[in-house]
């Protein structure tokens, strides 16, 4: 899978949830979608440690 997706896809997916927690009986639900991207570099006992 790409490490990009579409925000289509991801509206798409948040509404299939949407429909499924309904038709399980949930009186009411939302959800919500987060993309990011981050990176990041420490230093212990003087040596770079990258994540």
């Amino acid at each position: 899978m790409s490490d990009i997706i579409d925000s289509d896809v991801l509206q798409t997916r948040a509404a299939a949830l949407i429909d499924l927690a309904l038709k399980a009986g949930a009186d009411q639900a939302d959800a919500v979608v987060v993309r990011g991207r981050s990176r990041s570099v420490s230093v212990r006992l003087g040596k770079v440690r990258r994540h």
